[in-house]
């Protein structure tokens, strides 16, 4: 539909021309409104990144506090990958899955910070991991949304460097709070340095939550909703506020109707009350929706894509099992050789610092050994942390820069790749015989699963046609979720079992996926076009 704008000479009312979300996202100008909504991006990705990785650090010196042995560490680590975030976004806004999410997210960390017991902590934390690992997903398209084609690109590639950044915070954090002794009690509570540190890493999430009621929704959201009123009245908000003059001086005055059907529904709706609370009507968007993502999934059964759909959910899957066990389990292994270099004077090898792990564990479980358990771990505990995850954003600084030269494919399988890399190191940890060889098989080993893993995502995309791109992502993330869930309850089995059991089963996965890459169709195949 047309708006009306001014009258001519002759009394006729001119027609305003119909402006699309680009045009009217482009009149907005790019200002104070985009800058504050980066900031507030940016605490929210810092949030699902600390959500994902901050158990990790606590589990040294919180072992004592809550008397927990190896199986429970590899719980705690795997519990925040256990459930998949839904498509709540797509049905009640961008906006509100953020906000909510965040919150309610942050709410869950503070427990985590407030728990006594270790089955305190696992149900804090699964409830955490739920809630937070949605808002991630939803950051990117709440902040694309709000953004024309020309400062897209930009503001999602600084956000992806944040959220890499992220990764190099977290230990940095732990290094400042976690080697100094914090003890206090709060009525019947009793508090650790572990408890505060967990405290400090919910605070990104809490901020970004209580600041996010003050933004609009997404006005590409409101627009394919077919609410062009409330997008209309979005961009006059963010206009005043970049360019400090009056909404009434927005230069646009319609928009094009994306998604007439239901804007004709909003029109039509006489008692919105009515609507709202009426059954059958909830019911009927049930079934569309369910409809809906039944069209989506059905030709990932058809040929070729269900061949495509196993090797990219493999990929996913054996990945992030074999990243996620070493690098969550990393703070852990760091702290016992510097714990076990105290106490015996001398390096040793990886096999002897699982062997003392487990050995450990038996002696914390032991009443007696309780009664004078008090862990202190100091600052080198944690510097080789710092240098992994340093070592990590190096790692993907310098991959995005040659990832178009070399292709997706290359990173991925072909000599020196990211997967070959990954399985060489993997297999190589068995034979490090010092921190250092530890130190540096480490970093190399989660340097190049991370790129790895990032890269499949690229790989999933130019597999798939657009229509299954979104839900192809979602999968592949949810089958990532589930290695690395795996992952971290069976390291802790296997290490009970030996030194070679946990590098066969990270190595076996690797290879799984490093096998399965080569099969991968190559960006010039006849698939995509």
């Amino acid at each position: 539909m047309a708006a009306s704008g001014p009258q001519t000479s002759n009394g006729r009312v001119e027609e305003a021309p119909l402006k699309d979300f680009e045009s009217a996202l482009e009149a907005c100008g790019f200002g104070k409104f985009n800058y504050c909504l980066l900031i507030v991006s940016m605490l929210a990705v810092a949030a699902t990144v600390f959500e994902t990785s901050n158990i990790s650090y606590i589990l040294p010196t919180a072992e004592c506090d809550l008397q927990i042995g190896l199986l429970s560490k590899g719980v705690l680590n795997a519990i925040t990958y256990a459930v998949p975030w839904g498509y709540l976004a797509d049905t009640t806004g961008r906006k509100h899955v953020l906000m909510y999410g965040l919150l309610i997210g942050s709410l869950m960390d503070m427990g985590c910070a407030c728990s006594q017991t270790a089955i305190q902590l696992i149900v804090f934390k699964f409830l955490a991991g739920f809630i937070n690992c949605g808002p991630l997903a939803v950051v990117l398209t709440y902040l694309s949304e709000f953004h024309i084609k020309k400062h897209r690109s930009r503001v999602l590639m600084i956000l992806g460097m944040i959220k890499t950044i992220d990764l190099l915070i977290l230990p940095a954090i732990a290094t400042a709070t976690l080697p100094h002794h914090i003890a206090f009690e709060i009525w019947v509570m009793k508090f650790h340095t572990w408890h505060v540190f967990l405290a400090i890493t919910a605070l990104p999430g809490l901020i970004s939550g209580l600041v996010l009621p003050f933004f609009p929704e997404s006005p590409k959201y409101l627009m394919a909703q077919g609410r062009n009123v409330e997008a209309l009245a979005t961009f006059k908000t963010i206009y005043a506020l970049n360019t400090g003059k009056s909404k009434e001086s927005y230069p646009v005055i319609a928009l094009f109707e994306e998604a007439p059907e239901k804007a004709a529904k909003i029109a039509a709706k006489t008692d919105k009350e009515q609507e709202a609370t009426n059954p059958l009507s909830k019911q009927q968007t049930a079934k569309e929706t369910f409809k809906d993502g039944l069209k989506q999934l059905k030709p990932m059964f058809s040929s070729p894509y269900l061949k495509f759909c196993f090797m990219v959910y493999l990929m996913g899957f054996s990945i992030l099992l074999g990243q996620n066990s070493v690098r969550l389990w990393l703070p852990q292994l760091f702290a016992s050789i510097v714990e076990y270099e105290q106490l015996y004077g001398s390096t040793t090898s990886m096999c002897t610092i699982l062997e003392y792990n487990v050995n450990r564990t038996h002696l914390i479980k032991n009443v007696d050994e309780m009664k004078t358990c008090d862990v202190h771990i100091s600052f080198e505990s944690y510097t080789n942390n710092i240098a992994v995850s340093g070592c990590t954003v190096f790692g993907f600084f310098l991959v995005s820069f040659i990832i178009n030269k070399i292709g997706n494919k290359t990173v991925l399988s072909r000599k020196n790749g990211a997967l070959l890399t990954s399985f060489i190191f993997a297999v190589s940890f068995y034979w490090s015989l010092s921190e250092y060889s530890t130190l540096a098989i480490s970093a190399i080993f989660v340097t190049a699963s991370s790129i790895a893993g990032t890269t499949v995502i690229s790989v999933s995309v130019n597999l798939f046609p657009t229509v299954m791109r979104a839900m192809v992502v979602v999968l592949v993330l949810t089958s990532g979720r589930l290695g690395s869930l795996l992952g971290n309850v069976l390291f802790p089995l296997f290490m009970t079992m030996g030194c070679i059991p946990p590098f066969v089963m990270i190595g076996g996965a690797v290879f799984c996926a490093c096998i399965i890459s080569f099969f991968v169709p190559g960006a010039n195949s006849e698939t995509f076009k």
